[in-house]
């Protein structure tokens, strides 16, 4: 069978107001535009004599960063802010802990895979253009929690 590139329309950012653990029931973040997770390890340095001239290296503690960008929005009949957007806001501004999955494709379908972790928003800026939509960037760290970040695909 031939493989086929996955497209990044396809991925999805969900979230959860009381954490990541087994059985959490995750929204979609479907006013997400560009999402990033990035998973760099530390590097601990290994070299021995017999390596020669090279130096060896083992993978540490991972450095889990969520990033994303979004659409800001705003309720038709009421005038406030979008309901998803509300939530990280007030997540941010009260250090609340929420659950996060980062996944390519629908986080229900058999063999979806990708991070989920219990994280809190440490940053957030706004962007306020002249000519075009306002956005929220969105930085998401993983906080204390008795639910380890980890990759995960759906079975």
């Amino acid at each position: 069978m031939a493989q086929v590139p996955i497209q990044g329309h396809e991925l999805k950012l969900y979230y959860n107001a009381t954490g990541s653990g087994s059985g959490a029931t995750y929204t979609e973040v479907s006013e997400a535009m560009e999402v990033a997770c990035d998973a760099p390890a530390d590097e601990h340095d290994v070299t021995t004599r017999g390596a020669g001239r090279y130096k060896q290296y083992e993978p540490g503690h991972i450095d889990l960063t969520l990033t994303f960008t979004m659409l800001a929005t705003r309720d038709g009949s009421t005038g406030s802010v979008g309901t998803i957007l509300a939530a990280f806001i007030a997540a941010k501004t009260a250090g609340t802990l929420l659950g996060w999955a980062v996944k390519d494709g629908d986080i229900d379908d058999t063999g979806t895979q990708g991070w989920e972790f219990d994280g809190k928003i440490t940053g957030m800026v706004r962007g306020e253009p002249l000519d075009g939509a306002t956005t929220y960037d969105f930085t998401v760290r993983p906080c204390y929690s008795s639910t380890s970040p980890a990759w995960r695909v759906t079975s």
